[in-house]
């Protein structure tokens, strides 16, 4: 069975700024309550190991892959790295997790991370979409 992963934090832009509520308060995720670990998600996928004080092993280090060929090899060795990030410390149960990898270039890979959840948020999953260019070392979280 899948975990409950709703919670709530201050609601973060997608460029990492706080978001402002209508009323001039500091917006908070209580009203999506699948936000914040969807947060947490990009956070690691976007970070190098060593970036956070408090926790130097949770960020995806992707840039480690910079200029290597678009290989099936590469995919997994994404997966992996991907995977360790977001279960190294328990945020994501590794039985909720699974990776979809698309190619979509000679050097960018796309990877779904899909996310089984049970949430108050009946009937939605979780999904981050990353796209990675090993030739520019490009990593965009959509």
């Amino acid at each position: 069975m899948p975990r409950d992963y709703d919670s709530a934090d201050i609601w973060f832009t997608d460029e990492g700024d706080f978001d402002v509520a209508g009323d001039g308060d500091v917006r908070d995720t209580s009203e999506d309550p699948l936000r914040s670990i969807l947060q947490e998600i990009r956070t690691r996928l976007k970070s190098r190991l060593n970036d956070w004080l408090t926790d130097p092993q949770i960020g995806a280090g992707l840039h480690r892959f910079v200029g290597e060929p678009n290989t099936r090899a590469l995919a997994e060795d994404i997966e992996e790295q991907i995977k360790n990030s977001l279960t190294i410390d328990g945020l994501i149960a590794v039985s909720d997790i699974r990776i979809i990898t698309l190619p979509l270039d000679m050097t960018t890979l796309l990877f779904r991370v899909l996310i089984n959840a049970a949430s108050i948020a009946i009937g939605r999953g979780i999904s981050a979409d990353l796209v990675y260019d090993s030739l520019t070392n490009g990593i965009v979280v959509l």
